[in-house]
């Protein structure tokens, strides 16, 4: 997968260059990987996109670099399990130290805690750059210790080989952007991939959850595991990644360079196809998928709460589409992305086959929007249910991830009152939630219904909003400006 990533990595750089050099495109027919202008449809993707052409956000991206919390409850969350510096970042916090943690297949063992330490290690590389100013030759020369760290047993030296050859390709990935940093982007172009189950490995390695593959399926349905964690972020960058010319989003290589609505709700179906896979018939995850279940569907958990991604705004730009992708199948279960598609992105249109079942419970709920109060029962996943009733996960946050996109996707609030109550929450959020994880020292179940949390969001449709809201986005810029490059 590395080798492969890699060496598509190189293919990328070959036509960055040639596309910097030749306005021609005839070298496209014999390129493994190219960039092409996006299609757009007459629809509300193509509306948000030319509201980004037209100037939208006065140049400006609302997708942050690393960034501390300064809240009270955030700082007094670290405070508790103490994380501090780099580790009390929201973003690696919630990656490393609770989804992180979540995943890991020796519970309450130092075994446990040296896994996290290598997942630390992507986010490390991943932001490399960045955090130069944060103190990084200590925490380099601590990190060394930890690949140095003596009598591992065979499984975790496995692990961490998995983990090295990662971070060489994000470090070539990395460095090769770097390259290319003061090029401007126009915003327009995605990246196009021939060969479907070569861009399959090059996303499993662009993904990160290397440290985790032994806890993964065997063989393809392995490889598939890694490479949806990647396309289930994927989703809520489209936009930025036009931005920066990121060659690794999945949706757009999925759709061919498309953000016509019917392309992108094409993916969006068969993205769903794929996380329903994770679930067995009684409700519960499939044991031998959990690893990857927590670490894929955390991401939508993660990416709500990190103080990175801009999410529930490109969600209020476009909540509206959340009920088309509510009316697709979004029960029906495969298992791999050649179930999805043909081996040249032709989605493969399918009939019958497995349905998911979800075991349902009532929960109601009660919030105050601008002053008004808001009431209704909703119809959850009994996993998740289960742990509110039990007190081990406030019902703010059902609020904040569920109730609040509902009600403006109903529109029983408007745009302008979601958006001024979930930033008057957000941080308050996103230390309840890195609190759950510890409270419950781990356990199965919060593992579960966090991920039935995000399945929720899911089968709701507002991972499809927030992707095509992000839209807005879709603004020349720089090459891999989301992050910084020394």
């Amino acid at each position: 997968m590395v080798e492969t990533g890699m060496a598509l990595n190189d293919a990328i750089v070959d036509a960055r260059e040639r596309s910097g050099v030749s306005p021609e495109r005839a070298w496209h027919a014999s390129a493994e990987v190219y960039p092409q202008p996006v299609k757009v449809g007459r629809d509300r993707a193509g509306a948000v996109f030319a509201a980004a052409r037209a100037g939208a956000n006065q140049g400006h991206s609302t997708k942050s670099h690393l960034t501390e919390c300064p809240h009270s409850a955030w700082q007094e969350m670290a405070r508790v399990h103490g994380l501090r510096g780099f580790n009390a970042l929201p973003v690696v916090t919630l990656g490393c130290y609770a989804f992180g943690l979540q995943a890991v297949p020796f519970a309450d063992s130092w075994e446990g805690d040296y896994l996290v330490s290598l997942y630390h290690l992507f986010y490390l590389e991943y932001n490399m750059d960045t955090i130069e100013s944060l103190g990084s030759n200590r925490l380099m020369a601590d990190l060394q210790r930890v690949l140095d760290f003596p009598g591992l047993s065979d499984e975790l030296r496995l692990r961490r080989l998995h983990t090295l050859c990662d971070m060489a390709f994000f470090d070539g990935k990395r460095r090769s952007e770097a390259l290319f940093k003061d090029e401007v982007t126009d915003g327009i172009s995605a990246w196009t991939f021939r060969d479907r189950d070569r861009w399959r490995d090059f996303k499993a390695a662009d993904s990160g959850s290397f440290p985790y593959y032994l806890s993964h399926p065997a063989g393809p349905m392995g490889r598939n595991d890694l490479m949806i964690s990647g396309l289930a972020t994927d989703w809520l960058d489209i936009g930025t990644d036009l931005r920066n010319s990121e060659s690794g989003n999945s949706v757009l290589a999925l759709t061919k360079a498309s953000i016509d609505c019917r392309d992108l709700l094409d993916a969006y179906e068969r993205t769903v196809w794929m996380l329903n896979d994770y679930w067995a018939d009684d409700g519960d995850i499939k044991q031998e998928r959990y690893a990857a279940c927590v670490i894929t569907l955390g991401v939508m958990t993660w990416a709500a709460t990190n103080h990175r991604h801009d999410i529930w705004r490109y969600y209020a730009l476009a909540a509206d589409t959340s009920h088309d992708a509510a009316r697709r199948d979004l029960g029906s279960i495969h298992s791999l992305l050649s179930d999805c598609y043909t081996d040249t992105f032709t989605p493969i249109k399918t009939s019958g086959g497995r349905k998911l079942t979800v075991p349902r419970s009532k929960l109601s709920f009660s919030v105050t929007v601008n002053g008004a109060e808001h009431t209704g029962d909703l119809m959850l996943h009994e996993a998740l249910v289960q742990v509110v009733v039990d007190g081990k996960l406030p019902m703010d946050v059902i609020n904040h991830m569920i109730v609040l996109a509902k009600l403006l996707k109903d529109g029983r609030i408007t745009a302008a009152e979601f958006v001024s109550w979930i930033d008057g929450n957000y941080c308050q959020n996103a230390a309840t939630i890195a609190h759950a994880f510890h409270a419950a020292n781990f356990a199965r179940e919060i593992g579960v219904a966090l991920c039935a949390l995000a399945m929720e969001m899911w089968w709701n449709g507002f991972c499809y909003a927030a992707g095509v809201g992000s839209l807005i986005e879709a603004q020349p810029g720089r090459v891999g400006h989301d992050r910084e490059h020394g």
